[in-house]
Formats: C-alpha cells, structure tokens, sequence
C-alpha cells in the first residue's frame, strides 16, 4: 500500500470511527453509560442507587383434625382422627438480585450493560469487515 492509499484508508477510518462513536454516545444506553463512565473516572465513584430483590420460598401447609365426642357423664364414646398428610417439601426458588441507576430506574442495569455491549460488539465486527 502507498503512504498516500494509507493516508486515505486514516481518515477514511477516523470518519467511519467517529460517526459510530457518535451513534453509540447518542444512543440511550450509550449515552446513560457513557455519562456514567465520565462522572466515574473525572469525579467520584458511581455505584447503583437502588436494588430489587425477588425471593420465593413456597412452605407446604398440612392440616389433620381429632374429635372427641362424650356423653352426658363424661365418657369417651367416639372418636374421629381425619387423616394426616405427609408433608410435602419446602420449594425455594433462586433469589433475583437486580441493581438500578435511581435515574433509570425502569431497566436493570445488567439489561442496559449487555445491549450497550452487544451495539459495541457490533461496531467491532462492522469495523474489523470494512478495514481489515
């Protein structure tokens, strides 16, 4: 390749580079986490503001009854026992953690994280076909 062919390939590249770079800033996700990147780095730490926790534990409930009946001198004349259920065991479901930004505070952060990176992946691809 001449300098002057790799000159043209540079700014071909930085012009394709920026206009991306541009979309993702300007995405909604990109922009959340790019703010939150800056503020990170050039202030003080940025750390999620809220938590949801989701946690279901299912307890069997097993009922019997016994009934005593007595005549009018006390005595014992019959007897009722319903029968007894075996217990049946404890169902736990696994607990759900999900952390929040109190001013995104509709999606988890993780969500946001995974779609942001999935849009950077992409990038990648895109730029490693054009220019490699």
């Amino acid at each position: 390749m001449t300098p002057q062919a790799s000159a043209c390939g540079s700014s071909e590249f930085i012009e394709f580079w920026v206009e991306k770079m541009q979309r993702l800033r300007k995405d909604s996700d990109g922009s959340l986490l790019f703010s939150k990147r800056n503020l990170d780095i050039h202030r003080k730490p940025v750390r999620p503001d809220l938590v949801k926790i989701q946690s279901t534990i299912h307890i069997p409930v097993s009922y019997s009854s016994r009934y005593e009946k007595y005549d009018r001198e006390g005595r014992l004349v019959e007897t009722y026992e319903s029968p007894k259920e075996p217990p049946s065991k404890v169902e736990e479901t696994p607990t759900r953690v999900d952390w929040f930004f109190k001013d995104h505070e509709d999606e988890p952060i993780i969500t946001i994280c995974e779609r942001c990176l999935r849009n950077m992946k992409d990038f990648v691809k895109e730029t490693h076909e054009k220019f490699h």
